[in-house]
């Protein structure tokens, strides 16, 4: 694993308990993903209104959803964009709803076009 994953998975791994199923599956996540797709992602994070648990929750149910669709890839830096994204879609006078489920709505609602992209 490149020093960038570790370091990210060492905060991943305070940001989380320990046992949680969804820091053994953003490890796998890490693991199978395309390189430097997460670079930003603690970047990101800062940005939004969410946490770095609410971040690691929404990737492994991201990468649950393609697993569902039969999809081996992991374009990381497009799941990430694409949670990203995710985080502006609230009302910023309301309280923020769960991103994993934002996500996952999103998913179903509009697809992922990066994988359908790459296809051509």
């Amino acid at each position: 694993m490149s020093d960038s994953r570790h370091s990210l998975l060492a905060a991943v791994e305070k940001a989380m308990a320990k046992d949680s199923p969804e820091l053994v599956a953003f490890a796998r996540l890490l693991n199978s993903g395309e390189a430097g797709g997460l670079d930003a992602l603690l970047e990101n994070v800062d940005e939004s209104d969410y946490s770095l648990a609410d971040w690691v929750e929404a990737l492994t149910a991201f990468d649950a959803w393609l697993g569902e669709k039969g999809e081996t890839r992991r374009p990381l830096a497009g799941m990430r964009g694409y949670i990203h994204c995710c985080t502006f879609t609230n009302s910023p006078h309301l309280s923020s709803p769960i991103l994993k489920v934002i996500v996952i709505k999103a998913l179903t609602e509009f697809g992922f076009d990066v994988l359908a992209e790459s296809q051509y």
